[in-house]
């Protein structure tokens, strides 16, 4: 019997339900509401159809007009689909990883989070299309092995995540992610490593790999920020010398928020993801003596 994935994972109980949790203290903003998201899902569908009539010279224009239709009949309710660029499916699936990571963090593990953005992860508009997650996520798991991980006894869970740069027109990949104490150590010998090294002498002041050191706070939200349901546009730029990020998130101008919305498409939960030292079971998260298992390669 295959295993199951993320996206099996059951309904939270009540104590663990993300959407009745009180606003973050530090931003003050909840986890999206159902009818939020059927909403962004008809905005997303409008702005694909604009989209197309615009430029089509750089879409696959009857694929756009076919995830159009899909995020236009969730927006209005009348058929949920099972696709990565639906705010309703993806806040699915943050409903039920968030809970169950937050009944594991206080059950059974103090986990911190980290983000980490391997440095040949920035792909032009042309790059992107043949970008394949499993590919990537792959490659984080050997990297994390050969750190230490294939070996540690500890819990990391992962999820790609993007960006775009409309200055140099680059999609940013990286990975969310929670560990506990083992696997954080883990994560952060990659510091080290030329592919996750901050490079200061060229005046780029932002580090590769980012811990959150203290103990979590204004749950679940740290944990529902693993895996998101949308993709940002960030400024970027140079001041005094060195490399900024703007900290205001802006929707993807079209065409590359089309663009963004097919790549997700392609793609499921687990092609995203990265599971360690634990499995899904039909209670929830598990931990295992197995520390990692290969994606799925068949979707």
């Amino acid at each position: 019997m295959s295993r199951l994935s993320l996206s099996d994972l059951p309904y939270p109980s009540q104590r663990y339900r993300v959407d009745l949790a009180p606003p973050c203290e530090r931003t003050g903003h909840r986890f999206e509401t159902f009818e939020q998201a059927r909403l962004e899902n008809s905005e997303r569908s409008r702005l694909i159809r604009g989209a197309c009539q615009s430029y089509p010279g750089l879409l696959d224009v009857p694929a756009a007009h076919d995830l159009a239709d899909r995020l236009e009949e969730s927006g209005f309710g009348t058929r949920d689909h099972e696709t990565l660029a639906s705010k309703v499916f993806m806040g699915r699936n943050r409903f039920r990883v968030g809970g169950a990571l937050w009944q594991l963090f206080e059950e059974e593990l103090p986990i911190r989070t980290f983000t980490v953005r391997p440095r040949n992860w920035l792909y032009s508009v042309a790059e992107f299309a043949d970008v394949d997650p499993r590919d990537l996520i792959n490659r984080f798991r050997s990297t994390l092995n050969r750190a230490g991980g294939g070996k540690a006894e500890g819990f990391l869970i992962g999820a790609i995540h993007g960006e775009f740069d409309e200055g140099s027109a680059l999609f940013d990949l990286h990975v969310h992610g929670a560990a506990d104490r083992e696997m954080l150590g883990v994560v952060d010998r990659l510091r080290h490593l030329p592919n996750y090294r901050c490079r200061r002498d060229e005046g780029n002041e932002r580090p590769r790999v980012v811990i959150r050191r203290k103990a979590l706070s204004n749950l679940p939200y740290p944990l529902t920020y693993i895996f998101q349901s949308s993709w940002p546009k960030r400024w970027r730029g140079e001041v005094e010398g060195a490399n900024r990020r703007g900290t205001v998130r802006h929707r993807i101008p079209e065409p590359y928020h089309t663009i963004q919305l097919l790549w997700l498409d392609q793609w499921s939960l687990n092609d995203i993801s990265l599971l360690m030292g634990a499995y899904v079971g039909k209670d929830g998260l598990i931990l295992s003596d197995s520390k990692s298992y290969s994606n799925r390669r068949s979707r």
